[in-house]
């Protein structure tokens, strides 16, 4: 009994086996890769000459171009933080005069290029404050007819205290704004 099944077994074996020995499949034929995307052995960049081999970049390509990546990192760092470190300067001498804390200091002179402002406007009478909202909320009312815009640290807007832009009639005379942190 135990040589039938083992004979048995066998067939099974041998059957499967054949069936399984086909012909090998045919060899794919591919498309030359255009030279357009292949990566050259040397590029010529304003860093340097970097160095590839079968499009692997050499350690030196490596490091040069983490070198890179690292001073453009610093370069975007200081071009994103020069509007909060010009609002810093602001800040130090709005406190020098005392104009914090709602009161207003209001610009006797138009500015021109002698003014230590990034941008200033030269048709325009500049009347500012700094808000600390580290004790509560602030209401601003901007008087009528007039256009006060509020930004933030990094000169991005927030707000704007314009009446003009709100309509006309006694309503729209005056405009509030509360802020709050």
């Amino acid at each position: 009994m135990a040589m039938s099944c083992r004979a048995a077994l066998i067939a099974v074996l041998v059957l499967f086996m054949t069936g399984c020995a086909h012909e090998p499949a045919p060899s794919i034929q591919y498309a030359a890769v255009p030279s357009q995307l292949l990566t050259p052995d040397r590029v010529d960049t304003r860093i340097g000459k970097l160095e590839f081999f079968d499009g692997m970049p050499s350690a030196a390509t490596v490091e040069k171009t983490y070198d890179h990546l690292d001073f453009m990192r610093g370069v975007r760092v200081f071009l994103d933080t020069l509007p909060m470190a010009s609002l810093y300067a602001m800040r130090e001498g709005f406190r020098e005069v005392g104009t914090v804390d709602g009161t207003v200091g209001i610009f006797e002179n138009l500015m021109d290029s002698k003014s230590l402002f990034l941008t200033p406007n030269t048709e325009s009478v500049y009347a500012m404050t700094w808000l600390d909202l580290k004790d509560g909320p602030v209401v601003v009312e901007s008087a009528p007819n007039t256009l006060g815009i509020v930004d933030n640290f990094w000169f991005e807007y927030v707000a704007c205290t314009s009446s003009k832009y709100f309509g006309q009639g006694p309503f729209f005379a005056k405009r509030q704004v509360l802020f709050w942190a």
